[in-house]
């Protein structure tokens, strides 16, 4: 799996860290859908945290599509539900 971190980068994860990732993305979009922003700062930090130690990082010569993107740290709730519904709706 390649995850995109906005502003930072490529990484890629094997299967195993692909599915842990998963579970983690799993309840970051269940805190952005409850518009919980505690929750969804937490989950983010995680989800950063665990790509930038369990994933390789790719150069920036290797020019693969993403399967998962995170937004930049700095994003807020509403700038990430913004940028999910405008994705949904092909805007």
């Amino acid at each position: 799996m390649i995850v995109r971190v906005l502003g930072d980068g490529q990484y890629e994860l094997d299967d195993v860290e692909a599915e842990e990732y998963t579970s983690l993305d799993d309840a970051l979009g269940r805190h952005i859908d409850e518009g919980d922003e505690e929750a969804y700062r937490r989950d983010l930090v995680s989800m950063l945290e665990y790509v930038h130690r369990n994933g390789t990082q790719l150069g920036d010569d290797d020019f693969c599509p993403s399967d998962q993107v995170l937004p930049d740290p700095a994003s807020s709730l509403a700038e990430v539900k913004a940028l999910l519904e405008e994705e949904h709706t092909g805007s």
